[in-house]
């Protein structure tokens, strides 16, 4: 498929093949990543505004929908939306368009942030990590996504050809709060996954720090997840990123091995 979408691009000479097929090789990205359905069309030169909201409508219906079925969360009780869509902003906005799509209420705080790039995930999650310290028992749901179908290059310039190659339809919904009766997982969890050594280690850290009243360099003696952990999600942007934090972080193959998998079948790197 992706051969086709090549070769029917007539301004395209042997050395912008030989870029494409080098950089495509190296990306990662396998068959079973998501292109525009305009794209697949042959519509590509011809973007219309409806396929950019065809793509949000399918992924909104798909990521917020499993996400609240999931959790067991009803649209009405969302307190606060941060979405975020880096390249296509319409009006009304995308957060309106969830808003209204799943029946949230009327007083929902929504926030529609745009134009913010890889970044945009992390910024989504940060705003809301900030609005639930001045309000307390507040149900988050943070989206992200990327618009492809308006924004395929034609062209020859290399630079922007890299966009073609590197993004694909997909995204991501997540839910988060501050409410103690949910936060409390993470508490539940540990115990279940973490090996009894490890567990024993941190009691002895934290009583030991207690007791003797340390001055500990952190907020308190750390949790090693690597025991009881078999992989680790990572900012799937790109290979090469992916192996220098799986060095820093002194992770194995194996643990890190979702990721890459996340890339070579979803591609999408604002999403993670």
């Amino acid at each position: 498929m992706a051969g086709a979408v090549i070769e029917r691009n007539k301004r395209l000479g042997l050395p912008d093949y030989r870029f494409l097929l080098k950089v495509i090789v190296n990306s990662g990205i396998g068959e079973h990543t998501y292109s525009p359905r305009n794209v697949l069309d042959g519509r590509e030169e011809c973007a219309t505004h409806y396929d950019a909201l065809d793509k949000m409508d399918a992924f909104f219906d798909y990521a917020v929908r499993a996400v609240l079925v999931k959790a067991g969360v009803s649209p009405g009780d969302v307190d606060l939306l941060a979405l975020n869509v880096g390249s296509f902003s319409p009006a009304p906005s995308l957060a309106a368009r969830v808003v209204s799509r799943f029946g949230m209420r009327e007083d929902v705080m929504a926030y529609n942030l745009y134009g913010m790039g890889c970044s945009a995930g992390l910024v989504s999650v940060d705003l809301a990590r900030r609005i639930m310290l001045t309000r307390q028992r507040t149900m988050a749901l943070v989206v992200t996504s990327e618009s492809c179908p308006p924004n395929w290059y034609n062209g020859t310039d290399e630079s922007m050809m890299l966009g073609n190659c590197l993004f694909r339809c997909g995204g991501a919904a997540a839910l988060l709060t501050n409410d103690p009766a949910f936060s409390q997982n993470l508490q539940r969890l540990a115990p279940r996954i973490l090996p009894a050594d490890e567990l024993a280690c941190f009691t002895i850290r934290l009583l030991a720090g207690k007791l003797m009243h340390w001055k500990l360099k952190f907020e308190g003696p750390k949790i090693n997840f690597k025991t009881g952990a078999d992989h680790f999600c990572l900012h799937p942007s790109g290979t090469a990123i992916i192996d220098a934090v799986k060095k820093n972080l002194g992770l194995t193959n194996g643990s890190y091995r979702v990721r890459v998998l996340s890339v070579y079948n979803q591609r999408k790197s604002t999403d993670s």
